[in-house]
């Protein structure tokens, strides 16, 4: 793993407070909602050997569309990857353009921004795993970060096509789900490699070539991993048949198709001639004129382009190309050659080879269509939707057009381009295409038997995934066909289709995590990484921060709230990973209380935590909120620990309130009248008084008794803490009064019988003081009270049930007694 240098932990730890927040999700949450580029591009500068942190780049800024919120920063993710730069084969054979050395074309690695230096040059978070070269046309690629995206139905997120410095690739990271709704898709189709522009000439006859640097002998080559047209002239030029690595071959003079630019597929499938069409049974006689069982030849790569100029309406089905009978050019096999699938090892992404132009000389030839691009995408979540993912091969031009007599060839179909999916789940519901374009048609006007040829079919491109439902479609382009009148019988006219594409089931990515850490108080801090199988990984304090340490482990002291990164150069990833200091971990066990002794108390402790309890009778200590029963007064302590180990301690003091009893005093205050009180009420307790025959609450009662005798009485009392009974037993005497006497004669009472109210007339002054009481048959007072001599006095009796009565009236002096008859009508 190449990383940056050890410095002191001194120095390390200095710089704890000066944090940044980069990494993963970097660019948040987002919805597209119209369609967009998501990406800036830049060209390598100097060439980058492995190991280096530094590059140097034509602009570091790395914002010009304005496709970001700002210019390049620390944390920020790039894609660097070498486009071309590969070596082939020269001579004048079919294994011209051969790959003989890759030198690094199609390498590719993510990389995150340490810092943004002077001079164009950006510093990087880890050294460079693979070398890459400016010759190569090494580009960089900003890549967003986002948390989630989502692609709103119809939105279309694409890329500027490769201009041969930079382009053609759609690069992003979700650090959860990326989700393409219906109809939307992310495009990068037509973005790749350049096809070869058709150019009017004074074409010759009969060419063989491979390549020339002569227009005149055939049409120029698409683009592919070893160039674009004049990088092809130190292997013999840029024009003719020959296929230069994955890109098509132009059509030879005259006037034949134009190959098809490649990409997926097996090498060792190869061989440039394409695969015939035989959908019709009758056209399988017209391939094997070619040569013996050409109708069953397959082919990997780019699809051939058609036969050269004929002039002649002739029987295609039993006359074969190459036959002086046609006239013209003798409708030659000399279209152009379709291009070479590439070998991917290391996670190589190509795009798509360009098609090669038809040869032309009539002002109508067809240029070759550009490959897909590359779409290069990391979810650490799931890719999910019913949208479209895709990096097609652009179709071939056609020779001529409903204004225009198409007497030229036709272009070949760009070769499928590349998509890379790193996840860490299948991908669900989406559409995945490379597939190759289509080779171009000829298009004559009505009654022509002139024909040339059609281009060929671009190969299907490639796709880098994990296992999945999601099956990608990486189908190699039909060939263009021809409507010359000359040909309806065979209207391919030698053009073949392209090779299908590749498939490569990749491992799932497994993002590393890490586990941080909480401190009660400033002490030494573990923090644990979690990498992926094999994933070496390294610590620093903060972006740019010297290395603190390459271990899993790191322990370091921490006085606050601090975040440190986690890091790995391969694959690329860093996170951040907290230390927090844990709110004060406080327990209340609420005010010192005082209770009553008997019924216990329920002890309550707030916070969030476990819980411990200490003191007397307590039942469950182990809860927040256990009862206790103590049998004096009593501490309780409470102990908490919360979830990050931290704990406190808080107290509550509980005494004891016991009831206590009052003392009372008892007068008779006359004849069978008693008075009773408490001595020292206390407002915290009633009191009631319950006589034979009455009930009295509050803290004194007068009774009155009916005659001589021992009585049973009882005080209640009652508070908080309960209930206290108390039976007393007092004599009751008649209090002897000089005078007094009793007086029969002079109560006068009417009605009697009474049903309602009684009336009666003492012998006494008005406005004298009297107490009356009714005694039943059973000498139980049944109603008492106190009056004032009015000129008419009366008691109302309707309560009483009927029976015999007996009315008292008592002044200081005087005792006066009547009976009377209480009955119902």
């Amino acid at each position: 793993m190449l990383k940056p240098n050890f410095l002191a932990l001194l120095t390390c730890l200095l710089l704890l407070n000066s944090v940044s927040s980069a990494q993963r999700q970097l660019s948040g949450y987002d919805t597209i909602q119209t369609s967009r580029s998501l990406n800036e591009y830049t060209p390598l500068l100097s060439d980058a050997p492995v190991g280096t942190n530094e590059i140097h780049v034509a602009d570091n800024q790395l914002n010009s569309n304005n496709n970001f919120n700002n210019n390049l920063k620390s944390g920020d993710l790039l894609l660097i990857i070498q486009m071309q730069g590969a070596s082939i084969k020269a001579g004048e054979d079919n294994t011209w353009g051969t790959v003989l050395d890759y030198q690094g074309a199609g390498n590719q690695e993510w990389t995150e921004v340490q810092a943004v230096l002077p001079g164009g040059k950006i510093r990087l978070n880890c050294g460079l795993r693979y070398a890459y070269s400016t010759a190569g046309r090494t580009q960089i690629v900003r890549v967003p970060r986002f948390a989630n995206l989502f692609v709103a139905a119809g939105v279309i997120v694409s890329c500027p096509p490769w201009d041969g410095a930079k382009g053609g690739i759609i690069a992003l990271e979700c650090n959860d789900s990326l989700y393409l709704a219906s109809g939307s898709s992310i495009d990068a189709s037509a973005a790749g490699f350049r096809g070869g522009s058709a150019r009017n000439g004074s074409p010759e006859w009969g060419v063989y070539h491979v390549a020339s640097p002569e227009p005149a002998k055939g049409a120029e080559k698409g683009e592919g991993i070893a160039g674009y047209a004049d990088d092809y002239l130190a292997y013999g030029g840029k024009f003719c048949r020959g296929a230069a690595a994955n890109g098509g071959g132009g059509g030879n003079a005259h006037n034949a198709g134009g190959g098809g630019g490649a990409n997926g597929g097996l090498l060792s499938q190869w061989t440039g001639n394409g695969n015939p069409d035989t959908s019709i049974a009758s056209w399988k006689q017209a391939w094997d004129l070619e040569s013996a069982s050409f109708s069953v030849h397959q082919s990997a790569g780019g699809g051939r382009g058609g036969y050269t100029f004929s002039s002649l309406n002739k029987d295609a089905l039993t006359l074969g190309p190459t036959q002086q009978a046609w006239d013209g050019d003798w409708r030659r096999n000399t279209g152009g050659l379709g291009g070479r699938p590439l070998d991917d090892a290391g996670y190589r992404l190509f795009l798509g080879g360009g098609g090669g132009a038809g040869d032309a000389n009539n002002n109508a030839g067809g240029s070759g269509g550009r490959g897909g691009g590359i779409i290069a995408i990391r979810s650490f979540g799931k890719i999910s939707g019913t949208g479209i993912i895709a990096a097609n091969g652009a179709n071939g031009a056609t020779a001529g057009s409903s204004t225009l007599d198409g007497k030229d060839g036709a272009g070949g179909g760009g070769g499928g381009g590349s998509i890379l999916l790193e996840t860490t789940k299948p991908v669900e519901g989406i559409h995945i295409q490379t597939r190759g374009g289509r080779g171009g048609n000829q298009d004559v006007m009505p009654f022509i038997n002139e024909a040339e040829g059609p281009g060929g079919g671009g190969g299907g491109g490639r796709v880098l995934m994990a296992n999945s439902p999601a099956l990608p479609d990486v189908s190699g382009g039909a060939n263009g066909t021809t409507d010359s009148r000359g040909l309806t019988e065979f209207p391919h006219n030698g053009a073949t289709s392209g090779g299908s594409g590749s498939l490569r089931n990749i491992p799932l990515i497994t993002g590393m995590s890490a586990v941080g850490d909480t401190l009660c108080t400033p002490a030494m801090a573990y923090l644990r990484a979690q990498p992926a199988d094999g994933q070496e990984v390294f610590w620093t304090s903060h972006w740019g921060g010297p290395v603190l340490s390459d271990s899993l482990g790191l322990m370091v002291q921490v006085n606050s709230d601090t975040t440190f990164f986690l890091h790995s150069c391969y694959p690329v990833e860093s996170i951040p990973v907290k230390v927090y200091f844990s709110a004060a971990a406080l327990v209340d066990a609420g005010n010192d209380t005082s209770i009553c002794k008997n019924p216990g108390i329920q002890l309550h402790a707030s916070g969030n935590g476990t819980f411990s309890w200490t003191g007397e009778g307590i039942d469950q200590p182990g809860i927040q909120n256990p009862m206790a029963y103590p049998q004096q007064d009593a501490w309780y302590v409470v102990s908490m620990t919360d979830s990050n180990g931290c704990s406190s301690r808080d107290s509550v003091f509980v005494s004891l309130i016991e009831m206590t009893t009052p003392t009372y005093s008892i007068e008779q205050i006359s004849n069978y009248e008693v008075r009773f009180w408490i001595d020292a009420p206390n407002s915290g307790q009633t009191y009631t008084w319950l006589m034979e025959d009455s009930v009295y609450t509050g803290d004194t009662c007068l009774h009155p008794f009916p005659f001589d005798g021992f009585f049973e009485a009882t005080l209640v009392v009652h508070d908080s803490c309960g209930t206290d009974t108390t039976h007393f037993q007092l004599q009751v005497t008649k209090i002897a009064s000089t005078g007094s006497q009793i007086q029969h004669n002079t109560l006068i009472i009417y009605p009697n019988p009474v049903s309602g109210n009684l009336y009666f007339k003492p012998s006494l002054a008005s406005g004298s003081d009297f107490h009356y009481r009714i005694y039943d048959s059973s000498g139980r007072i049944v109603k008492l009270g106190k009056a004032i001599v009015q000129p008419t006095n009366s008691i109302d009796t309707s309560e009483l049930p009927a029976g015999v009565y007996l009315l008292e009236l008592q002044t200081d002096q005087y005792i006066y007694r009547a009976g009377f008859i209480r009955q119902t009508y």
